[in-house]
């Protein structure tokens, strides 16, 4: 590397954590001795900024989440961001060494008293570095829940056992933070009972925002309909109790008959669920934002819409599964193929940008059909193998 003129600026501490502006001010004075040209150079030469990090750590940002206890700054994660954010505004790299701000939490969080004793005041000063942490697997990749390399426990020690690859910053840090599981994934009980009772929880919060917390953002007071007689609150409920038991018997009737089309046809179980079954259960409820989009309600319309896949997704399914321990023959999951898990990815990013406008037109909603047809050609003709595989 060629010689640039390092005269990092440093400040007595780190700011405290009501002078923000401070602590910018400061990671910039830092990044000013490292120029664009320095980190060209570095990217050209594949290399590591070992001294831009030699120098935050020197001036104390990369021990930002570290208690004063243990020799740290204390600050808090926002006053971490700021720094990382500083460093990259400024054309820094703060990839290089961000490692050692998010790994700070599982130390902290879960280490004993005497491995803080023993590692973070040496992770302050820059004689250990931090800066890599085991995850991604050959065969399970980052995810998480399922991860085979195990960690079991032999007197003081443990014994592991897997494989970790794409492991970052490895080459330049002293400890490494590894992911592994302690106890085999066919003795932990199902991953997903949690996540269901948690999207139940976020859909009733949902109702409760949208019908009586912030109800005035969701009227429509200028399409407003005038010279109609309300039902009375007795008539109404018991024709929508009608209503459902008779949709209940007509959706069992239906199940058996799809069924039986599908093996016929060769549709998979996808193919019905993602386009058989949602475009034939919810005919009322596409009649319904028809005949709102035709009166100019194109409101009510999107929310007919959105709010019938919002409830699905976060209160009809989270429900299945957890009254599938009840009733059923097996319990089931939310575990679903990663083809299932792009389109919903897909469609809502799709929905977001459509519906953020307030605006519409008929060729974005041929768009919006062409990719729905896109989604059922690709189940149809490329089904998954499995429900569980991709």
């Amino acid at each position: 590397m060629s010689g640039f003129s390092r005269t990092v600026i440093y400040h007595d501490a780190v700011p405290t954590v009501e002078l923000h502006q401070d602590l910018r001010s400061a990671v910039r004075d830092l990044c000013k001795a490292f120029p664009d040209s320095y980190w060209r150079e570095l990217d050209a030469a594949r290399a590591y900024p070992d001294a831009f990090v030699k120098a935050l750590t020197s001036a104390g940002y990369l021990a930002a989440l570290i208690p004063e206890s243990h020799g740290g700054s204390g600050l808090g994660i926002g006053e971490a961001a700021i720094i990382l954010e500083e460093i990259n505004h400024s054309g820094g790299n703060a990839g290089a060494c961000h490692a050692q701000m998010y790994t700070m939490g599982t130390l902290l969080r879960h280490g004993s008293d005497a491995q803080k004793r023993e590692f973070l005041p040496k992770i302050a000063t820059g004689e250990l570095r931090l800066q890599a942490f085991g995850v991604t697997e050959p065969t399970t990749g980052s995810d998480t829940t399922q991860l085979k390399t195990t960690a079991v426990r032999k007197g003081d020690s443990y014994i592991i056992r897997g494989q970790k690859v794409w492991i970052s910053r490895a080459e330049h840090s002293d400890l490494l933070l590894l992911v592994v599981r302690t106890t085999p994934i066919e003795a932990v009980k199902k991953r997903t009972d949690g996540l269901s009772v948690l999207l139940i929880v976020a859909y009733g919060l949902g109702m409760l925002f949208s019908l009586m917390t912030h109800r005035e953002l969701f009227a429509s007071a200028e399409h407003g309909e005038t010279g109609e007689t309300p039902w009375p609150i007795g008539l109404a409920v018991g024709t929508l109790a009608g209503v459902t038991v008779l949709v209940a018997l007509v959706s069992e009737i239906f199940v058996e008959s799809v069924q039986k089309a599908a093996e016929t046809f060769g549709m998979s179980p996808a193919f019905v669920g993602f386009v058989i079954v949602s475009l034939v259960g919810a005919a009322a409820e596409f009649a319904v934002a028809f005949s709102a989009a035709r009166k100019d309600r194109l409101d009510m319309s999107v929310s007919i819409a959105l709010g019938s896949a919002s409830q699905i997704a976060l209160f009809v399914a989270p429900a299945l599964v957890l009254l599938s321990y009840v009733v059923g023959p097996s319990p089931m999951s939310l575990q679903f193929w990663p083809g299932a898990v792009t389109m919903v990815m897909i469609a809502t990013v799709t929905a977001s940008f459509i519906t953020s406008s307030g605006r519409s037109a008929w060729f974005i909603g041929a768009l919006l059909i062409f990719i729905y047809a896109v989604f059922a050609l690709t189940l149809y003709v490329v089904p998954p193998t499995s429900q569980g595989a991709s």
